[in-house]
């Protein structure tokens, strides 16, 4: 018998259901999770403020890969703001600032 089939037997024969002991009466024994239980979801982090932009959207306005700016970030090129997961965020003024350095005119739009 294993040993899981001995344990349902033992709370069968001590008049408990198969769903098994109370986290108080189960010794250690019952560590994890039902399957019909569940655990509540970890709390999320707030999203980054909208004023910041994603590396994908300055890139765009960049006009260069994500990659590029990502160097330039981690060289210090260009200013980034490191959230707590380890996202960059940039900030849409420095990122302007960047463009007009680069001779891009903040009527030019992103080419897609």
């Amino acid at each position: 018998m294993s040993r899981y089939a001995s344990t349902v037997a033992g709370w069968r024969a001590e008049g408990r259901r198969d769903r098994g002991a109370t986290p108080e009466e189960s010794n250690g024994l019952m560590g994890a999770l039902m399957p019909h239980e569940r655990r509540a979801a970890p709390p999320r982090l707030p999203p980054a403020p909208p004023s910041l932009l994603t590396v994908a959207q300055a890139a765009r306005l960049l006009r260069v890969h994500p990659n590029t700016l990502r160097s330039w970030a981690d060289k210090g090129m260009v200013p980034v703001v490191m959230l707590p997961n380890g996202y960059r965020r940039f900030a849409p003024e420095e990122i302007e600032a960047v463009r007009r350095s680069m001779g891009l005119d903040r009527s030019d739009p992103p080419t897609d």
